[in-house]
């Protein structure tokens, strides 16, 4: 039988994916005005022309997945290598 973040019984997975979503509920309903705006704006960015083209969308996702990876590895420069096993170091000793 598979487990759920190591529930044994059936009662126990079921009893972590109701909390679970109650958990996402909950967090849904506390930032609906935020997500509310986000899309009102994004809707009017598209009527505005704004919007990536369908054929751009995957370059698009690349060149931010690229920019979010680059930040990590400017924020670890913060944190000195000898905490970093040599291997892992994410920047060039020097």
């Amino acid at each position: 039988m598979s487990t759920v973040r190591g529930a044994t019984t059936s009662a126990l997975a079921l009893e972590h994916l109701l909390s679970t979503q109650e958990e996402q509920d909950i967090w849904r309903l506390e930032n609906q005005p935020a997500l509310n705006a986000r899309l009102r704006r994004g809707l009017e960015q598209l009527q505005r022309g704004e919007g990536i083209g369908e054929d751009q969308f995957d370059e698009h996702l690349a060149r931010l997945k690229h920019e979010a990876e680059r930040s990590v590895v400017t924020s670890s420069r913060q944190i000195p290598c000898w905490i970093w096993s040599e291997s892992k170091c994410p920047y060039p000793a020097g």
